[in-house]
């Protein structure tokens, strides 16, 4: 039995995505030439392979038993065609890594314009985190993670990259910024009290400050936390002035430095986007524990070249992009 390579990664894009569009965009060619292929890979394993449930289309029992050894093959085709051969330039692949916003923003974003020029050919596919990433990646589902988890299992792998706090932001023509600029100190208690923006992050993680409450998962962590019954005591007036609760931190700062108030974000989100928004930075909470975001990955798959090559060229990115860890904790 003859069959093309392109047929069989559509096919594992098809695993992956449970949607013809979402396959074909990964591997860059038309829904139409999706479907020529599909209907190619049917008539040689004489079965529907994949059936369509409302906007989704699900393998068939004799596609689940296929999909091993076509990741298997997969598998072997690319690592024979990456032996000694290896040119970014002539790459053409969709990297699919999960995340929250804060790590697209200061941890992905200024590896972009080196990954433009390394590998014209490459695209990145950001997805937001699911409830087991760990799963996801062993599933490849996902290629990579970039998150602050304390999770680890065997087989995975993890790279620091980075030591972060959590920190408090305004506009830079707030009066709390004001202040600061004519050497006056600020103490918590009058910025808790001020705290309207607060953010949610999506599983437990060692960037729960005890400010930012963890959930599952990112779809639920936007309705997640409810001051009036969960805050602490301490917490409790600060709550009850919270205006906004949601689980993006960019998000967070642009809100901020476009309509004002006072939000809780990463230390390295809010000195990158302090670059370009009018946000100044207050101070960390005198009870914040530093934290590190982490590159996770499934060790496993330490024999793609085109893998291990992103994941390099992502760290060492960041190290003109990313600051110090130097800020005071507020009284």
């Amino acid at each position: 039995m003859d069959i093309d390579t392109k047929e069989l990664r559509l096919l594992n894009a098809l695993f992956k995505t449970n949607s013809l569009a979402q396959a074909a965009l990964r591997l860059g060619i038309s829904p139409s030439q999706g479907s020529r292929w599909l209907q190619s890979l049917r008539k040689r394993f004489d079965d529907p392979l994949f059936e369509r449930y409302g906007q989704s289309m699900f393998p068939t029992a004799a596609a689940k038993k296929l999909r091993p050894a076509v990741e298997r093959v997969l598998e072997a085709v690319d690592s024979l065609a990456a032996q000694e051969t290896f040119d970014p330039q002539h790459l053409r692949r969709a990297f699919v890594i999960g995340g929250i916003d804060n790590g697209l923003v200061s941890f992905l974003g200024p590896s972009l314009k080196r990954l433009r020029a390394a590998a014209p050919g490459v695209s990145v596919i950001w997805r937001p985190l699911g409830a087991d990433f760990f799963s996801a990646l062993r599933a490849r589902e996902l290629d990579l993670v970039i998150y602050a988890s304390n999770e680890i299992y065997p087989g995975f792998g993890k790279q620091a990259i980075c030591d972060d706090i959590f920190v408090y932001v305004c506009r830079n023509d707030h009066s709390f910024a004001k202040r600061l600029s004519k050497g006056e100190l600020l103490s918590e208690t009058e910025v808790l009290a001020a705290l309207d923006i607060r953010t949610t992050v999506p599983k437990m993680s060692s960037a729960d400050s005890g400010m930012a409450p963890a959930s599952d998962t990112l779809a639920a962590s936007a309705s997640f936390y409810d001051p009036l019954t969960k805050a602490s005591s301490d917490e409790h007036t600060a709550g009850e002035q919270t205006l906004l609760w949601a689980p993006y931190f960019a998000s967070a700062a642009m809100l901020v430095g476009i309509d004002g108030g006072v939000a809780l974000i990463p230390y390295q989100t809010a000195k990158r986007l302090a670059r370009i928004l009018p946000i100044e930075i207050l101070g960390a909470p005198k009870t914040a524990i530093p934290f590190q975001p982490f590159l996770i990955w499934d060790e496993t798959r330490e024999a793609d070249v085109a893998l291990e090559w992103l994941r390099a060229l992502i760290v060492s990115g960041l190290q003109a992009s990313l600051e110090p860890l130097s800020v005071k904790r507020l009284p």
